[in-house]
């Protein structure tokens, strides 16, 4: 019980603290613009906490395998044309997610983004072979009629931005990250490759990619300008 509470009691801390840092940041001093700018600083992050954690772990790894004299296990390594599918699913996910904040509300993208169950069930069938229970479709239909609710008083609502460009940039987006989920867990398990290992690689391709759009778009530059 101790271990569930402290890993879902800091995932739901850390996503309000980001989601708030996330909202100021994107709406109230960019002024909805500048997402791809955004999305490659938060790639850059990832890349380097990602790294950093590798290391940590790998050095782990190598004192536990010294203290017992046990050899590494061979593995085949990742195809690069597979990190490349996924840091471009990844990459385009985010860069939906952020950009559809020019034309819906952060709480709506919250709302939407908490149904990337419903994506990860539907793909999970067609690229993992997984099978779930009636209760759990049930579970995630109940979710999709709540948004469904939500959504249409959104749209009758005068006051609140929302645009239905807004709502297909988070479909694209839950689409990406359904298959970006499913897929790299089948990576991981196929060729035995560690979390921390896995991330740094794709989230560094991820970052390569966003940064080149915003280059393309003339966001990157002026994006920086404008938030020094």
């Amino acid at each position: 019980m101790v271990q569930f509470v402290i890993p879902a009691g800091g995932l739901i801390t850390f996503t309000v603290i980001y989601g708030y840092y996330q909202e100021l940041v994107a709406v109230h001093i960019a002024g909805r613009k500048f997402a791809l700018c955004l999305a490659t600083f938060q790639f850059l992050g990832y890349t380097i906490w990602s790294a950093i954690l590798n290391q940590i772990r790998t050095m782990q790894k190598r004192h536990r395998q010294e203290m017992h004299a046990t050899p590494s296990a061979s593995r085949s390594p990742i195809p690069l044309r597979i990190y490349i599918g996924l840091s471009l699913l990844r990459a385009l996910d985010l860069s939906m997610a952020t950009s559809a904040m020019r034309f819906i509300t952060y709480p709506t993208k919250v709302l939407m983004k908490s149904t990337r169950v419903v994506f990860t069930m539907v793909l999970g069938v067609f690229i993992g072979n997984k099978t779930y229970r009636f209760r759990d479709y049930a579970a995630a239909g109940l979710l999709v009629l709540g948004l469904a609710l939500f959504l249409h008083a959104d749209s009758r609502e005068s006051s609140v931005v929302f645009h239905p460009a807004g709502i297909g940039m988070m479909v694209v987006s839950l689409l990406c990250d359904g298959a970006f989920g499913n897929w790299s867990e089948k990576v991981m398990r196929d060729y035995r490759v560690g979390h921390d290992e896995f991330q740094v690689q794709l989230y560094f391709l991820a970052f390569l990619a966003v940064a080149s759009a915003a280059l393309a778009r003339g966001e990157l530059i002026s994006g920086i300008q404008f938030f020094l």
